[in-house]
């Protein structure tokens, strides 16, 4: 699937896609980070899950 959309991102003229990962799920921001993307931002206590906070992490790829 992930790469259907980045041919379909690169084909539409996407200069970058944007995607939120909680700070606590390292996980899958190294999965993401194998894909390119890249932290550009952080959301303190964004949400809140089971009465614990969590930071939203923004992270990027840039396609230009």
């Amino acid at each position: 699937m992930w790469r259907a959309t980045e041919v379909f991102a690169r084909a539409a003229g996407y200069r970058k896609l944007a995607i939120y990962v909680r700070a606590s799920n390292t996980l899958g921001q190294a999965y993401y980070r194998t894909l390119g993307f890249a932290e550009c931002g952080r959301l303190r206590a964004q949400v809140v899950i089971d009465g614990v906070t969590d930071d939203e992490l923004v992270m990027e790829l840039r396609l230009d």
